[in-house]
């Protein structure tokens, strides 16, 4: 039997992160199990990788997905224990981005029954800025079945949802986008939990990309294939082909200091 990372290989045997340099030898799921209730996901969305680029996956999600579960809280067990677990993997996993992001507290002033992610220091920002990317690449991937060559990369950045309350989110952007997207198996799906929309540039070769997780938090990435066409982007927002090679959260909790602001969410670290 034909498993279904054969299947994927054999359409497109190239890693998509890296323009296509190596062979694809894993699978990624985008997005990622844990950030979904249970780690159940619709089938479809994977995308062929390297080892390397899929190695600097696996500690993001970890963030992305306690980053996803802010708002709204929990009402059913299995998503009491997804908080749960979640929590408890970066509090064990990642102690600078903790140190940085503070100690929870409750906070009415935004949204009632949930937790406001208020957080935009160094570690948290290069995470989900970089996931951010990724999912910018594999969206491209799945839209128009292309790979980012390597004259191409993305401008991409992430919204807390404290940015949407603040009224700061990119209006102008989001009113040109098309029509919502997500992910389903027979009568199930997940837009409660996941969604996408994009607009393709009409004279630039640049696609918009706006995905939405949960209320908790949404990114932004524009993906095109020559990056001079994404010149006036800020440089720390960018990212080239091979940028997950090497990538590590607990890397960057080598950084010295506290940074940001706190976190604000009604959960309990104990």
């Amino acid at each position: 039997m034909v498993s279904l990372s054969q299947k994927l290989r054999s359409k497109q045997p190239f890693c998509i992160y890296c323009a296509g340099s190596a062979r694809g030898v894993d699978i990624d799921h985008v997005p990622p199990r844990g950030l979904f209730d249970g780690k159940w996901r619709p089938k479809g969305g994977e995308v062929t990788t390297c080892k390397q680029c899929h190695e600097g996956t696996r500690e993001m999600d970890d963030v992305a997905g306690f980053a996803s579960r802010f708002l709204p809280n929990p009402t059913t067990a299995e998503q009491h224990y997804d908080v749960q677990r979640s929590i408890k993997s970066v509090c064990r996993n990642y102690p600078s981005l903790i140190a940085e992001l503070g100690r929870p507290k409750e906070d009415g002033r935004y949204v009632e029954g949930g937790g406001v992610l208020a957080a935009n220091g160094p570690i948290m920002s290069s995470v989900m800025t970089t996931f951010a990317a990724r999912m910018g690449f594999a969206l491209h991937h799945w839209v128009t079945g292309e790979i980012v060559g390597p004259a191409g990369g993305v401008f991409a950045r992430w919204h807390s949802n404290y940015e949407r309350f603040q009224g700061r989110l990119p209006q102008a952007f989001l009113d040109i986008l098309g029509a919502d997207y997500t992910m389903s198996q027979g009568r199930k799906n997940v837009g409660d939990q996941f969604s996408f929309r994009f607009v393709k540039g009409m004279e630039l070769g640049v696609t918009g990309y706006w995905a939405t997780f949960r209320q908790s938090f949404a990114v932004m990435a524009f993906v095109s294939q020559n990056m001079a066409e994404l010149r006036d982007a800020p440089h720390h927002l960018l990212r080239r082909p091979g940028f997950l090679k090497g990538y590590s959260v607990k890397f960057l909790g080598s950084w010295p200091g506290q940074y940001g602001q706190p976190f604000l969410t009604p959960y309990s670290f104990t």
